[in-house]
């Protein structure tokens, strides 16, 4: 409201604003051109005797190397020949007394008619064609300025139509082709320049047209565009110059000034009624915002437990079926709930054979390699629980994971890692352990996974990284010798 005053109160700003002009619809003829060079290039002198040109072909086969370029070059001797009955040739000089069968060839050929011709066609083609690189497609920038002018008034007039034609404006500006055009435009005109060649070498001839079917569907779209553009520009014109008339008489706006301080009066009143019985209304609203959150609790709740209950149950499955997969086939892990205090508490519940053993008694019952592998597989429960956008990202690091590993452990842990490396970031390990290398690369080596091999190596002042290669983890001592 206040700023509908305050623009109230400015009309002479508003009414010097700039308005986006009319578009004017270029008429672009490149297609016209391109039909009028199509016509030309098929154009043939059909005056000239069959036997005159079949004479005068067999004389360029026989006297040129170069018979294309032949004929216009005995054109011009002939032009500049002073006497054709007893002077000489202009280029050599020889008397042309003996050659009046030749001279009247050349005089049937190139006589008046067929001199009206070539010249016609020659003037013709070259008018075209330079008419045809005149042509330009810059739209662009005069649309541009339109719609900078346009959005002058972006901010003043409110009117959501208004707003959408100026982005479509916008959009529709961008869309246009121009570069694509020209691109397509100078092809042709390359193509046209090699047919007008060729015509110049053979003007009694018929030349291939030129083909310009993708520049005429180009041409077309462009067009469409520019109408579009046009009915847009003319519609957001409407829009301003029905803004700008409200402000073109004083005595409206003054009114209009009254009417608004009349409306900012009644609520101002409303507002102070409001004002006066806030508390009241507060009261009532954080009540019934409070009632509304303790139902949302008690969902949320319900929903929480369902999902860690779920979770959990997932969870336990992966760690008892891991556990077994490094080695533990007697023993069943199990999720165990206590329900005695104020939040549900969740445990390890282990057997071993289908008899439940205790929490004192686990560390006479499980192994080291057991517990490692218990370790070990809650590690990868966690891993496997991972959604797949973020299991991609993961990077494992592990620091001897199959210590106290027996053979049958360390070939399942390796399996494992070999199914989880394509599905995570990158797996790191670190190890003291020769045979579990020399196993993980008896296991991987037909895998399609990148492994790099990096050892520590020790000298009289340091220790470094070095990059190694398999085959030092995989052959034997004799191997190596031998290698």
């Amino acid at each position: 409201m206040q700023k509908e005053q305050k623009r109230l109160k400015e009309p002479q700003k508003i009414l010097q604003l700039q308005e986006p002009s009319k578009l004017e619809m270029p008429n672009f003829t490149v297609i016209e051109l391109l039909q009028s060079i199509n016509n030309l290039l098929q154009e043939n002198y059909t005056d000239i005797k069959d036997d005159i040109l079949t004479k005068l072909n067999k004389h360029l086969s026989d006297n040129f190397s170069m018979p294309d370029n032949a004929e216009n070059w005995i054109k011009e001797g002939f032009h500049y020949c002073k006497d054709k009955t007893n002077g000489g040739c202009p280029f050599c000089g020889q008397p042309l007394h003996n050659a009046q069968d030749l001279i009247n060839i050349y005089n049937s050929y190139f006589d008046q008619a067929y001199n009206d011709f070539i010249n016609r066609i020659e003037r013709e083609l070259e008018g075209k064609k330079a008419e045809l690189e005149n042509i330009a497609f810059s739209q662009k920038t005069i649309l541009q300025t339109a719609l900078t002018k346009a959005g002058q008034y972006k901010d003043l007039i409110s009117d959501e139509i208004f707003q959408t034609e100026l982005v479509e404006l916008q959009t529709n500006i961008e869309s246009l082709q121009e570069e694509n055009l020209t691109t397509a435009k100078n092809e042709t005109l390359k193509t046209v320049k090699s047919s007008c060649d060729q015509k110049r070498k053979y003007p009694y001839k018929k030349v291939n047209i030129v083909g310009f079917s993708r520049l005429e569907t180009l041409l077309f779209v462009y067009n469409q565009s520019l109408t579009t553009t046009k009915e847009i520009i003319d519609k957001l014109l409407k829009k301003i110059k029905t803004f700008k008339k409200q402000y073109e008489d004083v005595t409206t706006i003054t009114q209009a000034i009254n009417l608004l301080i009349d409306e900012i009066g009644k609520f101002e009143y409303k507002k102070a009624r409001i004002d006066q019985n806030q508390d009241c209304v507060n009261c009532k609203k954080s009540e019934e915002e409070i009632i509304t959150s303790e139902k949302e609790i008690e969902t949320m709740k319900t929903q929480l437990q369902k999902d860690q209950s779920q979770y959990l149950e997932r969870y336990f499955s992966q760690i008892n079926n891991l556990f077994k997969k490094f080695g533990s086939g007697n023993f069943t892990l199990e999720n165990a709930i206590n329900n005695q205090g104020y939040l549900p508490v969740y445990s390890l519940k282990v057997k071993y054979r289908g008899v439940v053993i205790s929490g004192d008694q686990l560390p006479y019952v499980f192994s080291e390699s057991d517990r490692r592998a218990l370790t070990l597989a809650v590690f990868w429960a966690k891993i496997n629980l991972k959604e797949q956008a973020e299991k991609e990202k993961t990077i494992i690091i592990l620091d001897d994971p199959v210590a106290s590993f027996d053979d049958n452990r360390i070939t399942n842990s390796i399996n494992l890692l070999k199914e989880t490396i394509v599905q995570v970031s990158q797996i790191v390990i670190l190890t003291h352990y020769p045979h579990f290398i020399k196993r993980f690369c008896e296991i991987t080596k037909d895998a399609q996974i990148t492994v790099k091999y990096l050892e520590i190596k020790q000298d009289d002042t340091t220790s470094s990284l070095i990059l190694s290669d398999r085959n030092n983890f995989i052959m034997s001592d004799y191997e190596k010798v031998f290698m």
